[in-house]
């Protein structure tokens, strides 16, 4: 593929209608985004303003669910390096990682835990390796279970991830944990504060925090009256280690754009980031490049001694 020309500082932001800071060379720009059954014969996505607004994320590193075919993404990705899961769960939603190569390096195949889709009927969890300037890095990517009548499967896929991530964590690496956690609450109290309460209680072997999304979403569902009123959720989140865990998160395309607030899309009058590429929108991370290498050496000199 060709490389690709990348635009970074004031001039890509003044280009940007979502209000993401500018990239910064100080920084490794990670990002997760659920693209909303990309490839199906039935999502007709927009490719050209997938490919827009990826170009206003600039980022280094972006993980990727629901994925049903890798081919529209030629374009969109052109001058990335693309690996996605073989398996998929019943709805054979793929998921895994895009990244650009001048900035990561990925070390090893991408590792799929088949134990966390229980028998194949849920999506795996997916990582993998990078050399990267902030140091080696391990990144996880999830799409757990959705909706709330699912939230005892998802305390199982946790438990599951925590195990699986902690028999594979070197301690060089800084583990970058992100994607579709799907956290609605349960069917009876649908309080998502709880679970996610829980899910960093579960996590916390890790060592990792989810990191704050002061606009508080990530996507947009129908709402309780099906009105054609989109209402905001936050399902996706980045984890990252305690100590990086004080900035925070940058929700993209129409979550910025409406900041969060409800809005009316409809056939006559859609709003063209929803229903052109997903409910989801992208949700950004700037990782310090100094602090995790430090951080990251800090790890493995206190294993070595």
């Amino acid at each position: 593929m060709a490389a690709h020309a990348w635009l970074r500082g004031p001039i890509a932001a003044a280009l940007s209608p979502a209000a993401l800071p500018s990239a910064s060379s100080e920084h490794l720009r990670i990002a997760t985004w659920n693209l909303r059954r990309l490839g199906a014969a039935d999502a007709h996505t927009d490719l050209e303003r997938l490919h827009a607004e990826l170009r206003r994320l600039d980022a280094d590193l972006i993980a990727l669910q629901e994925i049903v075919d890798a081919a529209p993404l030629a374009r969109p990705f052109e001058g990335w390096s693309l690996r996605l899961s073989e398996a998929g769960g019943h709805g054979e939603q793929h998921l895994g990682f895009a990244w650009r190569p001048d900035r990561l390096r990925a070390r090893g195949p991408l590792l799929v835990d088949a134990v966390s889709s229980m028998g194949g009927r849920y999506r795996p969890v997916v990582a993998q390796r990078f050399d990267s300037p902030a140091g080696p890095l391990l990144a996880v990517t999830v799409h757990l279970k959705a909706r709330p009548e699912g939230r005892e499967i998802r305390r199982q896929q946790v438990a599951r991830l925590r195990t699986w991530i902690q028999s594979r964590l070197r301690a060089d690496e800084t583990l970058i944990l992100l994607g579709d956690f799907n956290l609605t609450g349960g069917a009876e109290a649908r309080d998502a504060g709880a679970e996610r309460r829980e899910m960093i209680a579960q996590l916390a072997a890790l060592n990792v925090k989810p990191v704050p999304n002061p606009l508080g979403c990530s996507a947009y569902w129908d709402g309780p009256q099906r009105d054609a009123w989109r209402e905001p959720s936050e399902l996706d989140l980045m984890w990252v280690p305690r100590a990086l865990a004080r900035s925070r998160v940058h929700p993209g395309a129409h979550c910025s754009r409406h900041s969060c607030q409800s809005f009316r899309s409809t056939p006559a009058y859609p709003d063209l980031d929803y229903r052109g590429i997903s409910d989801h929108c992208p949700v950004v991370f700037d990782l310090p490049i100094e602090h995790a290498a430090d951080a990251s050496a800090r790890r493995s000199n206190e294993r070595h001694l």
